[in-house]
């Protein structure tokens, strides 16, 4: 059996809002298990382990369980709820994704359905450049790359 992996935010200095995050992932996992769609979802099955066990809830602890997830995948689907755009952990899960070439999709909350679509991260003008950056997460790919590079660089 394969699954597809769905990769949504989390992290966020208000627990409330970490906590409608886990329940929006969770209605969405519903209803794709509904439909066997069959998908695994970190933020579903670890939210109560984190908050139980005290483990940490920030993506740089889970970014290994989660890249090991996305491996064997069919592919990932991006939760397109507030936070989907500037979520570092979505932002990693969708590089990364691209890097081993598993597919990436989007899956939209409609009323009490869902869409899914095809991933666009960015719409290019003739010059190569981004013109619907607020459709897009070019700008948090490019800062994530930079970061990314940083941190390679100072483990050297």
């Amino acid at each position: 059996m394969t699954y597809y992996y769905l990769a949504s935010p989390y992290t966020h200095a208000d627990e409330q809002v970490m906590q409608q995050r886990f329940e929006a992932a969770e209605r969405c996992l519903h209803w794709l298990l509904q439909k066997q769609i069959w998908t695994y979802s970190p933020i579903v099955h670890c939210h109560a382990l984190a908050k139980r066990y005290g483990l940490p809830k920030d993506h740089l602890f889970w970014k290994t369980y989660d890249r090991a997830m996305i491996v064997p995948s069919r592919g990932i689907l991006v939760l397109m709820i507030d936070g989907w755009k500037t979520s570092s952990g979505v932002t990693d899960e969708i590089v990364y994704a691209e890097q081993i070439n598993v597919s990436v999709e989007t899956i939209e909350p409609a009323g009490d359905e869902y869409r899914i679509a095809a991933y666009r991260p960015c719409t290019l003008s003739s010059t190569g450049t981004c013109i619907a950056p607020d459709a897009c997460i070019c700008r948090e790919l490019t800062k994530l790359a930079a970061f990314n590079e940083v941190v390679k660089n100072a483990v050297r």
